[in-house]
């Protein structure tokens, strides 16, 4: 398993841009969490871009919630996004991308699919192993925190 980590307003890329935008409604640490569509500055030309992909199995208010793993910028630079955060991540099967910086576009709307298979994840804080966050009970609204029933 691969552990990526969440990505906010003001987080920095690889190439010296900013993460310029993030939803009020998700507030973590004190960061407001950054989505696909948002706003992102290039380091290299100035200009603004967007976030593009993000976590395939969290969506946050009809938007994939943007990761390390999984999101990047759309500058000609194909930049990652670099976390400020390191208290809560998220884990996948799936190898990291790759070093390189280059990606390859999804062919349809990630936003709009459900993933074939349904993967297993945990709002949780890094320190703490899978087994103890996850105790199989589906998660509750408003998205992603898992809840006991009583």
């Amino acid at each position: 398993m691969t552990e990526g980590f969440f990505i906010g307003k003001g987080d920095k890329t690889t190439c010296g841009g900013e993460v310029l935008d993030g939803d009020a409604r998700v507030n973590m640490f004190g960061i407001l969490h950054a989505r696909e569509g948002d706003r992102v500055s290039c380091g290299k030309d100035g200009k603004i871009y967007q976030v593009s992909g993000g976590v395939p199995f969290i969506d946050s208010h009809g938007k994939l919630m943007a990761g390390t793993l999984d999101s990047w910028s759309t500058c000609p630079c194909n930049a990652r996004l670099i976390a400020s955060v390191y208290g809560a991540s998220y884990y996948k099967e799936d190898p990291a991308p790759p070093a390189s910086g280059t990606f390859a576009q999804p062919t349809s709307s990630t936003a709009a699919s459900t993933p074939a298979t349904p993967q297993q994840s945990a709002f949780r804080p890094s320190g703490v192993p899978a087994s103890a966050a996850y105790t199989g009970v589906e998660p509750q609204e408003p998205g992603f925190m898992l809840c006991q029933k009583a």
